[in-house]
């Protein structure tokens, strides 16, 4: 979920033939703690610029 580069650029690339998924395995849903306020606006920015197909989450 960086700010730019060469992954990025080649994500774009990529989503731009093909349909893209995203799995995340940061947000610790079934974790003791709060959620990480800047992981999710992150998340959310990548989200928005990819638009992915679809988009799943680890529990825990």
């Amino acid at each position: 979920m960086g700010q730019g580069g060469r992954p990025l650029a080649q994500l774009r690339h990529l989503s731009e033939r093909f349909p893209i998924s995203v799995h995340g395995v940061g947000l610790s849903i079934g974790g003791e703690g709060p959620l990480d306020a800047d992981h999710l606006a992150r998340l959310k920015i990548l989200c928005d610029w990819l638009n992915p197909a679809s988009f799943s989450e680890h529990l825990a």
